[in-house]
């Protein structure tokens, strides 16, 4: 029988996380690396369903019990942070971009924090891997040591709350040396005045790494093109094609220093910081479909109207795929608390363009990448316009000939008609 050709969703770090630790760690770890089994030499899939079966659909309580659990019955599990940072009354090329994951991969553990700011000439990374996750309880925390170094570590820690339920505070620590000896120490205190979303689709909160052309194909004869649609409609359970996806996107920073051995590089009592939180079945997208493929992930935070947007473009031979959902405080919660999306646009709704004269050149690897993008939202019942343009052009991150680009932008425009504006976190590759 020939093999159905896949078309890839690619999740948040996209074409799977292990896609972007692989980068930032310089690693040669394949996208089909087999993941843990069960007893029975079986995988656990990740399913989209309509049904609050999973004990991490039934309540608040037992969704924060899934959130700071190890899952290694699936192909992967972990907490990935993006953030901005600075003081209240910063200008744009004073705020320090910040990203912090913590990531099982099989039996393979990976750990990678940066930031990214006017004075560092591009990211100070640290990223490193080792086979354990140290974890604590009362309070809960997660800690990561590197095998090589025993002053490099990171650690995320609950200091109050539960995790996903409002009001819970977080922070993130790290101990590491760069190249020359210099030791840093990153200090991130959070707090949670948003609650949390689930990314995906259905009670599950199902979000779907690719599709077969034959679902793509039912998708696009729908009278409504979305990947929700076809969900909804196609009772198709999607088994093993995804993840259980959930994020705390806007979380208030409350401190945060960074210092290069006794010295204060920077610190500050304001910004806002993303969680997306994945726990997927084994990688099933290749690296050839990944080659093939370009995409752009937007976490846009909008503060001033409380409210989040989670945009995804990903663009292949087979078609192109965009998701734009939003997210506000006052929206529908599922049956464990978690907000569910409050709009989501029709694929034929969405417009996503780069902006002519945006592209910029790494000095470094000669990579070109497109540093501002128009999001235009064509629905009549919610029609949008929204302005991507990147706080600094140097946020890339290069390893091993892959190249990549990630940082800091800030977002202006129109909702429903009303200006908004507020910042966001952006991923995606180079112009090919």
């Amino acid at each position: 029988m020939e093999t159905e050709k896949k078309q890839p969703i690619l999740n948040s770090i996209k074409a799977g996380l292990s896609v972007f630790i692989a980068l930032i760690l310089g690693l040669s770890l394949s996208l089909n690396q087999s993941c843990a089994k069960n007893d029975d030499n079986t995988t656990k899939c990740a399913i989209f369903s309509n049904e609050y079966s999973l004990a991490q659909t039934k309540s608040a309580s037992e969704l924060s019990q899934f959130l700071t659990s190890a899952h290694p019955d699936y192909g992967a599990f972990g907490w990935h942070f993006f953030a901005n940072l600075g003081s209240a009354d910063a200008a744009p090329d004073e705020i320090t971009g910040f990203f912090f994951s913590i990531e099982q991969i099989a039996s393979d553990v990976q750990a990678a924090i940066g930031f990214n700011n006017k004075t560092s000439g591009g990211y100070v990374l640290a990223t490193f891997r080792t086979d354990e996750m140290i974890f604590t309880a009362n309070p809960w925390s997660v800690k990561v040591i590197s095998p090589d170094q025993a002053d490099t570590q990171i650690s995320l820690q609950l200091v109050s709350g539960n995790m996903g339920v409002t009001g819970a505070q977080y922070r993130l620590t790290a101990d590491f040396s760069d190249t020359s000896n210099h030791q840093y120490q990153i200090d991130v205190q959070l707090v949670d005045r948003f609650g949390i979303i689930s990314q995906g689709y259905g009670a599950t909160s199902f979000f779907p790494e690719y599709i077969t052309e034959a679902q793509w194909t039912r998708l696009m004869a729908l009278p409504i093109k979305s990947i929700g649609a076809y969900l909804d409609m196609a009772n198709d359970p999607m088994s093993c094609q995804g993840s259980y996806k959930y994020a705390l996107p806007l979380m208030k920073v409350e401190q945060f220093s960074m210092k290069l051995d006794t010295t204060m590089v920077v610190s500050g009592t304001n910004g806002n910081s993303w969680m997306d939180y994945c726990v997927r079945t084994d990688p099933a997208v290749s690296v050839e479909t990944v080659s093939a493929t370009s995409w752009h992930w937007i976490a846009i935070q909008l503060p001033e109207i409380n409210s989040a947007i989670n945009v995804l473009s990903v663009r292949s031979p087979s078609g192109d795929i965009p998701i734009v959902r939003l997210f506000s405080s006052d929206g529908t919660r599922s049956l464990n608390e978690s907000m569910m999306s409050s709009h989501t646009w029709a694929t034929g709704e969405i417009q996503i363009e780069a902006v002519p004269g945006s592209e910029w050149t790494s000095e470094n690897t000669g990579q070109k990448y497109l540093t501002k993008y128009q999001i235009i939202l064509t629905s009549a019942d919610y029609p949008g316009d929204l302005m991507i343009t990147m706080l600094r052009n140097n946020q890339e991150v290069a390893g091993q000939g892959l190249y990549h680009y990630q940082g800091l932008g800030k977002v202006e425009g129109t909702l429903l008609g009303q200006t908004v504006k507020g910042q966001c976190w952006l991923e995606t590759q180079q112009i090919k």
